[in-house]
């Protein structure tokens, strides 16, 4: 297993690779009123929610590094970031809110990078194309019968976000799946 940077190789065949990482720090925000909080996130990360549907990387200035905020419903957006920084610079900025919260999903939320030609082949055959994420998308779906948050980011590849409790069903069907390519 490839468990360099964090990344644990899961599935390797032709043209598709499954790769668990272990470094992202996954984080729900968690409110009431998105126009209302739009202000304070931009303050804490300096870049803005993201729009329904959406997902985008963006640079964290204070640390150079990048972190991804994600769409996942009305009320919740994700935040991925290897650097803890953004999520406590969030988690700083919102210690009063009474309309907001930001619940650290590290320990609970297996993130799956996805790469290869037959990405998009695989996901189709785990669920719909309401679930394949264009680049720049956030779509809440079900894979293998699972609630699952795929979302791109770069052509390359596509995040997966799945409860942990659920991580190795998604994957045995992955497996089953790409047995039959």
């Amino acid at each position: 297993m490839d468990r360099r940077n964090g990344l644990e190789s899961l599935l390797a065949a032709d043209a598709i690779s499954v790769r668990a990482d272990r470094r992202t720090r996954v984080a729900a925000l968690r409110y009431f009123d998105a126009a209302a909080l739009a202000s304070r996130v931009e303050d804490a990360l300096g870049a803005a929610l993201p729009a329904a549907g959406q997902a985008r990387e963006s640079e964290y200035a204070p640390t150079g590094g990048t972190f991804i905020l994600a769409w996942r419903s009305p009320t919740e957006s994700l935040l991925f970031s290897v650097d803890p920084d953004p999520i406590d610079a969030l988690q700083a900025r919102l210690t009063e809110a009474a309309d907001a919260c930001v619940v650290e999903q590290s320990s609970g939320v297996t993130v799956l990078r996805l790469g290869g030609a037959r990405t998009v082949d695989l996901l189709l055959r785990l669920g719909a194309p309401s679930s394949v994420p264009e680049l720049g998308q956030s779509l809440t779906g079900r894979l293998a019968e699972l609630t699952v948050v795929a979302l791109r980011v770069t052509a390359a590849e596509v995040l997966l976000a799945v409860e942990t409790v659920y991580a190795e069903h998604l994957l045995a069907w992955m497996r089953e799946t790409v047995a039959d390519f």
